[in-house]
């Protein structure tokens, strides 16, 4: 059973398990109690005995005797002082008093006034009693004193000055004339709230029809329905509670007794029965889905055992509200990993504002139905291990191993035994909340076997590495159950120094004299506490072993006292390895079950594991937050573009910021410089990508626009974050005047460091570094020269084919200086043959590195070789390659020189750049299109006798020449223009 708050007390706080075990606090008394004047039968639920009295009229725990009804009622007389009653014994009529002549006495006395005959209840079910005199203790007993155990005995000794623990708790139970049984069976409470802040009723025995309305209805006896006795639940807020019945039971024997907004209860369909300490509870399930997120734009819901990417709706969630029985995992990556968090609501809904790490970050959330455990559970590698964990009084069980499904009675939790067995494949588990990682990591010997040959221990560190890749499961994570504890702190930094979350630390706890220091150093680390193994004076531990049945027992309780009252401990397992039936010195004190075997039922370990007053595992007010910092912001960069046949662009673009992205903009240069944006990514689940890739409208950019992006974080959304300037790339097939005859040539000499005004070349990017540098693009045989005035080397007469008209790209580079031009190209798969014809018209000294032909954008260079060139001729380099995809690069011309003078340096035009993939050939001609504009036109007619006329005397640097020279003679003459005609009028090919 739970524990309940009534009226009698007024508790100055919520969690009465957190004041049970604080030394010294008083508890203070409210103004009404519950206990009523009238017959009560007084029940300590340890023991399953009654208060009453000896033959001395000593204070005894006895077992009931209907023939002696009388000596087991204590009559509730009002004393006066508010809070307060005195109890009086109706068969000797002498006050239950404290006694003045110690601090622990419980006497039957005739006096009746003063502090010790005050007595305050908390209330019927499950309570405790407080005297006046010490209100900072209980009434209760002891497991033994001074030797004598009580576990066996006839009577128990009661004590009015015990601290928090099982012996403590009673029932108080109204006397109706007829008798102990009778009475209890028609025990009820009124409506109350509980140390959960959950409006509560109780009733042992339902015998007639009753309506739940908002709040929790708790049945206490095993036997829970009599006569008409069923009850109907109103409302997913309304819960049915059988304190003492497993959930199997419930389902099989007593759901046919329940109703749901008045059609009968289905498990699975409109309600599910689910784990509540050693009892059930019948939770109606919410027409909606369980959690529910709230985005600026909107809300979203997630139903129980999403284990998937949110998509539309990853980044979105500001806020969220989970409904009560549900646990949800969330985190900022669509597996489920990077920063993740855990959060149950357990006792009421629960409604958070996200924290900053996951404001607009969450992309994957995993719901699931949360379990009601208590802390106590078993483990064993025997086949019957959930069927004895119940026998046991366990709700949790764990079997070094993944291979076993949660029932409906207990919470199997898996393990990831070893590095590399089970697979974590088996982590992914309905109806488990839970899983721990490895097993004593710092024993060699737990880490070879058949199963796994790890080489030895598992360090903090390596440990920590292999804790990520759980994140996706969606359950809450627990660190390796290390033995020695200043490992677990170690690996905890390591979690909480990579914001890893892990979210209850284990242990082993094969303790003697330990258990108090160790749980405080427990407690340190700031996470709940699971005990995975334990069993007190084993066989290969140092220490005492029980030293006879009672001891064992004894030993046992002090320990489960420990675990029980100490708000840090969430859950513990017991070990029963070393028992008779498998060794060790009295090793059959230590069984859990007659003979090892959970079918002949509890031996002494058992008696006393199955009996201690269970309490909730989980206590959110303990749960860690996950470390996180804030991450650096990344520049992002546009890495490819693609175009596509109707117009669109598809930019590929690297952003580090991932889902802190508050804001992600294209711009566009505009003709007078500015930047204007035309796109931004509003779906934020693009932004959970390292890798977007943006579509463009049509009409957005074109070839040779200069765009960028631009973002912002959501940590700092004022502050944008711009990356390079990207030129979009031509398509292959529309590369721009390589024969360099487009544009203007110079009409005057170029002479070194002449490169401003010079350096326009249509189609082409310059890039340079150092100072000694000069280009331009110069006509054949115009007499103007490249280098100094004292070294001028002049522009061949001819091209590399023999033609006079036209020009070429001067090129000249010294001391240390790169001069290159780039194009961006697109190349689809293939191979590829890139030649360039190189003239050196002076200078001899050797380049520092060749800088013709192909640069992809990954960094990858297709160069030409040479690094000398004769003076005087023409050089045509030659460059293979094979690309076995489409590649985004560029395609280049020019040089790094050495260090030395213009004087050595190589004076080159660069001329008639081809592409060749076998079938086709660039650049490609289209024979009388003068003008260049894509198609032969009477105004391509009308440039050649402008050319041949000499109308425009910029006319030769504006046309191609090539392009003009229709029929290849060389010359542009009327020919041309009459060839050009036929073209037109498609009399000639």
């Amino acid at each position: 059973m739970h524990a309940y708050i009534l009226h009698v007390m007024t508790i100055p706080t919520t969690n009465r398990r957190l004041i049970s075990i604080l030394a010294g606090l008083l508890l203070t008394v409210s103004a009404q109690a519950v206990v009523a004047p009238g017959e009560y039968y007084i029940v300590n639920n340890f023991w399953g005995k009654l208060l009453s009295s000896n033959n001395d009229n000593t204070p005894r725990l006895m077992a009931y005797n209907a023939q002696n009804d009388d000596a087991f009622i204590f009559m509730a007389e009002a004393s006066g002082t508010s809070g307060y009653v005195k109890l009086k014994h109706k068969a000797t009529g002498l006050y239950l008093t404290a006694s003045t002549s110690n601090s622990w006495s419980v006497l039957l006395s005739s006096n009746g006034s003063g502090d010790p005959y005050l007595w305050a209840v908390d209330q019927l079910f499950d309570t405790y009693i407080v005297n006046k005199k010490n209100t900072s203790a209980r009434l209760g007993s002891d497991f033994y004193n001074g030797g004598n155990y009580y576990y066996d005995a006839t009577e128990v000794p009661v004590y009015y000055n015990k601290g928090a623990g099982a012996l403590n708790w009673y029932a108080i139970i109204p006397a109706n004339g007829n008798g102990f049984e009778a009475s209890r069976k028609a025990t009820q409470t009124t409506v109350f709230t509980n140390e959960y802040g959950v409006s509560e009723q109780d009733d042992y025995c339902v015998s007639e029809p009753v309506e739940v309305n908002g709040i929790d209805y708790h049945i206490i006896s095993t036997t829970p329905f009599e006569g008409t006795g069923c009850v109907n639940l109103n409302g997913r807020t309304s819960w049915l509670v059988f304190e003492n019945i497993r959930p199997s039971k419930v389902i099989s024997s007593y759901l046919n007794n329940v109703t749901i907004d008045g059609q009968a209860a289905t498990n699975g369909a409109n309600c599910r029965v689910e784990i509540w300490m050693r009892g059930a509870v019948v939770i109606p399930t919410p027409a909606e889905a369980p959690f529910v997120a709230n985005t600026d734009e909107g809300t979203f819901a997630v139903p129980v055992g999403n284990t998937a990417n949110l998509a539309e709706n990853s980044n979105k969630a500001r806020s969220f509200t989970l409904k009560r029985g549900y646990m949800a995992t969330v985190a900022t990556a669509a597996n489920g990993g990077d920063y993740s968090r855990v959060y149950v609501a357990d006792h009421a809904d629960l409604t958070v504002s996200l924290p900053k790490p996951l404001d607009k970050r969450i992309t994957s959330v995993h719901v699931r139905n949360w379990h009601y455990t208590s802390k106590a559970g078993y483990c064993s590698t025997k086949s019957d291990l959930l069927s004895a964990t119940v026998v046991c009084g366990g709700s949790w069980a764990w079997n070094w191993d993944a291979g076993l499904t949660s029932n409906a009675d207990v919470e199997y939790i898996p393990i990831k035994q070893h590095l590399y067995w089970p697979s974590d494949d088996n982590f992914y588990k309905e109806g488990s909340t839970a899983m721990m990682l490895f097993n004593e990591p710092e024993h060699s010997e737990q880490h070879t076997s058949s199963k796994c040959s790890c080489g030895g221990t598992i360090s903090e560190w390596k440990a920590y590495t292999q804790t990520p890749k759980f994140n996706a499961t969606g359950l809450r994570i627990g660190s390796p159950s290390a033995t020695d504890l200043s490992w677990t702190k170690s690996y905890l930094k390591h979690c909480d120094d990579m914001k890893q979350r892990c979210d209850f630390s284990c242990t082993h706890g094969y303790w003697t004299t330990e258990w108090a220091n160790n749980l405080n150093t427990l407690k340190g680390y700031g996470r709940p506490i699971w005990i995975t193994e334990w069993e007190y004076g084993a066989s290969w531990t140092s220490g005492s072993n029980p030293s006879s049945t009672d001891d064992a027992r004894a030993k046992v309780f002090d320990i489960l006292e420990k675990l029980e009252y100490n708000d840090y401990v969430e859950r513990y397992s017991y070990y029963e390895f070393d028992t008779g039936d498998t060794g060790g010195t009295n090793g059959w004190m230590r069984e859990m079950f007659w003979h090892n075997n959970a079918s002949e039922g509890n031996a002494y370990v058992g008696q006393v594991y199955s009996r201690v007053k269970p309490h909730f595992g989980y206590n959110s007010k303990i749960q860690p937050v996950p470390n996180w910092w804030e991450p650096d912001a990344q520049t992002p960069t546009i890495t490819t573009s693609t175009a596509l046949a109707d117009g669109q662009y598809t930019l590929s673009v690297a952003n580090g910021n991932g889902d802190c992205t508050g804001s992600f903009l294209i711009q566009r240069q505009a003709d007078d410089g500015t930047w204007e944006t035309i796109y931004s990514v509003t779906d934020r689940a693009e932004l959970e990508l390292t890798t977007l890739a943006v579509t463009l409208p049509a009409g957005l950019v074109s070839e040779d626009d200069k765009i960028r992006v631009v973002v912002t974080t959501i940590f700092k959304p004022d502050t944008e974050i711009m990356s390079l300037e990207y030129n979009i790339p031509r398509q292959l097939s529309k590369l721009q005047n390589l024969e360099f005859n487009d544009g203007l040539y110079t009409t005057a000499n170029i002479t070194i460091g002449d490169f401003d005004g010079q350096n326009e070349v249509t189609g082409w990017q310059p890039t340079t570094s150092g100072t000694y540098r000069s280009a331009g693009q110069q006509a054949w045989g115009s007499g103007l020269y490249l280098g100094t005035d004292a070294y001028p080397y002049t522009i061949p007469e001819t091209d590399s084919r023999g033609k006079t008209y036209g020009g070429g790209l001067a090129l000249l580079a010294a001391w240390d200086a790169q001069l290159q031009y780039t194009q961006n190209v697109v190349l689809p798969a293939g191979t590829y043959t890139i030649t360039i014809p190189v003239y050196n018209a002076g200078g001899t000294t050797a380049i520092k590195k060749n800088l013709f032909g192909f640069i992809a954008d990954d960094g990858t260079e297709h160069l030409a070789e040479p690094t000398t060139f004769t003076v005087g001729n023409w050089t045509t380099m030659s460059v293979t390659l094979t690309l076995t995809e489409e590649t985004y690069g560029k395609l280049s011309v020019g040089y790094t020189h050495v260090h030395s003078g213009s004087t050595n340096a190589p004076h080159l035009y660069v001329d008639y750049v081809q592409i060749s993939n076998g079938s086709e050939q660039w650049p490609k001609l289209l024979v009388g299109d003068v003008n260049k504009d894509g198609q032969v036109t009477v105004a391509d007619v009308t440039a050649i006798v402008d050319i041949i006329l000499g109308k425009d005397s910029t006319a030769p640097y504006r046309y191609n020449h090539t392009a003009a020279d229709v029929n290849e003679d060389n010359s542009v003459t009327i020919a041309d223009v009459t060839t050009l005609v036929n073209i037109l009028l498609q009399s000639s090919p």
